[in-house]
């Protein structure tokens, strides 16, 4: 049961890589736009929840889960900010 649940994350996490590169236009030269922003910004904090509770083993221990999760979150979100910050 585990090597499946693991299987099943690493495949998420191939699928999360797929959308978070094609939100990024890795293939081009644009300037991100909102929407992609905020779609390569949801697919990190996807990925990175999916690392700490399966592969971590954070779902056994919720309250790590969460607390991590949310620094995950916090920085995720100070970084999309400061996307749309001119200084």
């Amino acid at each position: 049961m585990r090597t499946r649940t693991l299987l099943a994350a690493w495949l998420l996490l191939l699928a999360l890589t797929a959308i978070a590169g094609a939100a990024a236009d890795v293939a081009g030269h644009t300037t991100l736009g909102t929407v992609s922003l905020l779609a390569l910004a949801a697919a990190t904090i996807t990925k990175a929840r999916i690392i700490l509770a399966r592969y971590l083993g954070l779902d056994a221990q919720p309250v790590l889960l969460i607390g991590f999760s949310a620094v995950v979150g916090l920085v995720v979100a100070i970084v999309t900010a400061s996307h749309f910050v001119r200084l």
